[in-house]
């Protein structure tokens, strides 16, 4: 009877045990992710008089290539996470099919002339590769069976194969080193140039050897020339070489923006073009050339952007894009677009470990709730620059218009007094009034964008400002002796005297409210990502003491146990002595608090699970260490002239991973890119020395803890790029190029590639299941 009656219990319990672990999701990894939205493949049955949608899916689709045959269009669609070649019949409505099976990027794919074969580029083997495939449309194809063709540890990109079939033009960033932007030093850029090589990648040679970007190769219809863009004249324009790389020429337009040169017939040279300065609002176009006349034309005219022609024997046309996606509502201050980029979630095996991967398309990830389907970000109400100025800032515009009316005024009065007053009395005013605007306004505008302390800004401006007003009471003092000795030159003094009061009371109106010129305040907002439901949390306060900089909020994230938000304040790059703080929301109480332990440059906080341990970075001894408070203890665990950044702690508090530009392998200091470090805890205080985890040359950064501590994850750009960089950055600002996120199991040092795709994605952050 007993045990009648103990076995449906045990199955009960067994039961509710499943149902609970199924009711709870796998754990969650969200990151930043640089993609645009919206492009699908536009297909032309009538010489490109119109264009209809080929492919409609919520995912990006790109990059199409017409079989020789006019039957099948192959391109690249990211519509299960990983960019990989789907193929369609032109004719009927089947459904696009996976062509070729794997777990890396497939993209950029080109038919060889007779359609046997197909040369594509692949992350299969870590970086970006040119690989070779028999064409089979019929048959779902395995990455195993391709032939990798480059076999080189830079990248290769956007094959050409030549009308014969015998020869392969493609570019490569192999043979220049990887250098630091020159704006953004922590980003790396590449450099690229023209190679060939016979269909079996063998007889490499190089073709073009620029200090720019030149790429994407396009072989003349009879096979003796190359046509390719190039950015060594500054901007980007086609250019034609002979097939060995001698006599290159450009041949569009200066002053028009060219990429991806096609052939659409034996004269007719298409291209991707773009207006610079109006880019955000005009879209790409599909311009033409003929090659022979030079006479430049659209190909055809859509509210549309347009990027990547192709052509087939048989006449059809295809290309890609969309509309260019705007902000929206639950994604205010991101990547024009939704919050989550399609096809999110896709879900990561980590021997056994389910993990849910989902991008957020944000300079950084919007950080993820632990107890629910939340995430957080902050919003700058402010949209363009003359959003941003105040009604205080507006005041400035009038300096330069006072300054015009006094330069017009004594012009016309030289000529009008010029009987009565020497010229050079009113050209000396003429200059002073350009030159005292060009020092009142020179000098506030330069140590602003030094980023210098407001205080300090005020102090000097305010300097100024007294100096021209002392220099206003001599000039009226001149004005009044001149006046009596009916010297007709006080007519000079007196404008003399307004110019350089003017001028030293708007110094003094720069140093006073200089403070209040920008509109600084960020909202935080609450979205449900699974609902689409968003509420604003908070409006953070602007400190109109600071100089707007120090105001930018960084590195937002939830503690451990949901209960409040942590953001810093301040700039990123700031020096130890810049303002910067930490802040927490406590969203049950609705009240934010500064945690900040000194006035030094502070911020990049995270929290043990029992928020007891904080570790966070600090310049408060003079260089950016790491410290770790717990009670109403500080501790500095780094203290060296390293440079550290991007502290977490295990929730089980007990090791530390960050970033640091420390010692190389020969001990020697040396300004490099950061890797990645870890402490962990050896007693009840203290910490071991530090232990590096990554080895690349170029940046390794954002680490955060798995939930159990077990895992790092960690964006890299170990594997390089996979495409050609100017393609990428000439669509969507990311001058980061660029990371991949990977996992790293802490006990064996083993490395799992997480994302394969060519847009620039990082700022990892893994939580727990809800």
């Amino acid at each position: 009877m007993k045990k009648r009656i103990l076995l449906p219990l045990v199955l009960l319990w067994v039961f509710s045990c499943c149902y609970s672990l199924q009711a709870q999701s796998s754990e969650r990894l969200f990151y930043s992710s640089m993609r645009p939205e919206g492009w699908d493949i536009y297909l032309s049955n009538d010489q490109g008089r119109t264009f209809d949608r080929f492919t409609n899916h919520p995912a990006l689709d790109y990059n199409a290539a017409i079989s020789p045959d006019g039957r099948w269009v192959v391109f690249t669609s990211e519509r299960n996470g990983t960019p990989k070649l789907y193929i369609k019949p032109v004719q009927g409505d089947s459904p696009a099919r996976l062509l070729i099976e794997s777990n890396s990027m497939q993209d950029q794919v080109a038919f060889a002339p007779d359609g046997n074969w197909i040369a594509f580029v692949s992350s299969h083997q870590g970086n970006a590769e040119i690989y070779k495939l028999p064409f089979r449309p019929e048959t779902t194809l395995n990455i195993e069976q391709a032939q990798n063709l480059t076999n080189h540890p830079s990248g290769d990109f956007r094959p050409a194969i030549s009308p014969d079939g015998a020869t392969i033009a493609f570019s490569s960033d192999r043979e220049h080193p990887v250098k630091s932007h020159s704006r953004f030093p922590f980003a790396m850029q590449r450099t690229g140039d023209i190679y060939t090589m016979n269909a079996a990648g063998q007889s490499v040679k190089r073709l073009t050897e620029s200090d720019k970007w030149d790429g994407s190769p396009e072989w003349s219809p009879d096979g003796s020339q190359i046509y390719f863009y190039s950015l060594r004249s500054g901007q980007a324009r086609i250019y034609r070489m002979n097939y060995d790389g001698s006599e290159p020429e450009p041949i569009t337009p200066e002053g028009m923006e060219a990429v991806s040169p096609r052939f659409l017939n034996d004269s007719l040279l298409v291209f991707t073009s773009w207006p610079d300065s109006e880019r955000s609002e005009r879209p790409f176009r599909l311009m033409s050339e003929n090659t022979t006349s030079r006479a430049v034309d659209s190909v055809y005219t859509a509210e549309i952007d347009m990027f990547n022609f192709s052509t087939s024997k048989n006449g059809l046309m295809a290309f890609h894009g969309g509309k260019k996606p705007q902000e929206k509502a639950i994604n205010k201050g991101g990547f024009a677009g939704e919050l989550l980029i399609q096809g999110t979630p896709h879900t990561y095996d980590l021997l056994g470990k389910a993990v849910e991967g989902y991008g957020v398309r944000r300079a950084f990830a919007a950080p993820p709730d632990p107890n629910g389907p939340y995430i957080v970000f902050d919003a700058f109400e402010a949209g363009g620059f003359m959003d941003q100025i105040t009604i205080f800032g507006y005041a400035i515009l009038l300096l330069p218009v006072l300054s015009l009316l006094l330069f017009l005024a004594g012009i016309f009065l030289s000529i009008k007094n010029r009987k009565i007053v020497k010229f050079w009395r009113y050209l000396l005013f003429v200059l002073g009034a350009i030159l005292s605007m060009a020092v009142v306004l020179g000098s506030f505008g330069y140590f602003f964008i030094q980023f210098m302390p407001l205080v300090e800004i005020r102090l000097y401006v305010f300097g100024a400002g007294v100096i021209f007003v002392f220099l206003s009471w001599l000039t009226y003092r001149a004005w009044q002796k001149r006046q009596q000795d009916n010297n007709p030159s006080y007519k000079v003094s007196r404008l003399t005297t307004l110019m350089l009061g003017m001028n030293g009371l708007f110094a003094l109106y720069l140093a006073l409210f200089s403070g209040y010129f920008f509109n600084m305040n960020s909202d935080f907002y609450r979205v449900n990502y699974e609902t689409g439901e968003i509420s604003r949390l908070f409006t953070h306060e602007a400190d109109r003491s600071l100089h707007p900089a120090f105001n930018t909020i960084l590195d937002t994230k939830y503690k451990p146990d949901g209960s409040a938000v942590v953001f810093s304040t301040g700039s990123f790059r700031g020096d130890p002595g810049n303002p910067g703080d930490i802040w927490e929301y406590d969203i049950s109480k609705k009240e934010l608090d500064k945690i900040s332990t000194s006035e030094a440059n502070e911020g990049f906080a995270d929290f043990s699970a029992d928020g007891s341990q904080m570790v966070f970075r600090s310049g408060a001894e003079g260089n950016m260490d790491l410290y770790l408070k717990q009670a109403n203890s500080l501790k500095n665990l780094t203290n060296s002239p390293d440079k550290e950044n991007f502290p977490v702690i295990s929730r089980a508090g007990n090791a530390i991973a960050y970033i640091s530009n420390g010692k190389d392998a020969a001990s020697e200091m040396r300004e490099r890119p950061v890797d990645i470090y870890l402490k962990t805890k050896t007693g009840d205080s203290t910490w071991s020395e530090p232990e590096r985890l990554t080895f690349y040359e170029g940046q390794e950064a954002h680490p955060h803890f798995s939930p159990d501590g077990q895992w790092l994850v960690y964006t890299t750009e170990e594997f390089g790029i996979n495409d050609e960089q100017p393609l990428v950055q000439s669509y969507i600002f990311s001058p980061q190029m660029y990371g991949e996120i990977v996992a790293l199991r802490l006990s064996d040092g083993k490395k799992f590639r997480l994302t394969h795709n060519k847009w620039e994605e990082g700022a990892p952050l893994w939580v727990k299941g809800y």
